[in-house]
């Protein structure tokens, strides 16, 4: 349960960000040892308990997530099309985040290369 309310703590932080850079990088230095333990969780989501802990936290910080990525970077995406491509983005970030990588550095490079991978897939939507 412990584990849920950071996740609210950082949801509610992540809504009352304006940028990636520094607001979120911040939030996300600052939670450190909840992104690790966050990354447990999916490593172990094959066990149940961990699998519905790890799937509630996800609720809570996702879409705020999503949002501000989206006014952030305006990136010309289709709400789907966000989703999907934050969903792997997500995967492969806790796959690659450790106790040594987690800071400003890491984190700005991380960023800048999802937006560049994701200009790739943009739309000639109009919003």
């Amino acid at each position: 349960m412990h584990h849920l309310h950071q996740s609210s703590i950082i949801a509610e932080k992540e809504r009352k960000a304006a940028k990636i850079n520094p607001d979120l990088i911040n939030i996300l230095v600052e939670h450190k040892t909840d992104l690790l333990f966050n990354r447990q969780l999916r490593i172990h989501s094959n066990q149940l308990n961990f699998r519905d802990a790890l799937v509630k936290s996800s609720e809570i910080i996702g879409k705020d997530f999503i949002n501000l990525w989206l006014s952030d970077t305006k990136l010309n995406l289709t709400a789907k099309q966000a989703e999907s491509i934050f969903e792997l983005a997500l995967e492969n970030f806790f796959l690659q985040i450790n106790s040594d990588n987690i800071n400003k550095n890491w984190l700005e490079a991380y960023f800048d290369h999802l937006k560049t991978i994701t200009r790739h897939f943009e739309t000639s939507i109009v919003r």
